[in-house]
């Protein structure tokens, strides 16, 4: 099994975390590895690709025909 070290978390979020796990009876550990397992069950990246695929379609095009790559150069060369 892996291991993951989270650094410079929020101190809020640390003691809500710690808040949950105590009223689920389980360690903080043990609460932070169910969550990551619920989340990582619930994201499927084909969906996610296919609703981004579904909103460029609906999204005109820039009148200009700038592209966000475009933009973002402009943005980053302005410096």
């Amino acid at each position: 099994m892996a291991t993951l070290t989270i650094r410079k978390l929020n101190d809020g979020v640390y003691n809500r975390l710690g808040e949950r796990a105590r009223r689920n009876h389980r360690s903080l550990e043990a609460e932070v590895r169910e969550i990551l397992e619920q989340k990582a069950k619930e994201f499927d990246l084909d969906r996610w690709l296919e609703r981004a695929r579904e909103l460029r379609e609906r999204t005109p095009p820039r009148e200009d025909g700038k592209t966000s790559l475009d933009l973002l150069r402009e943005e980053r060369d302005s410096w």
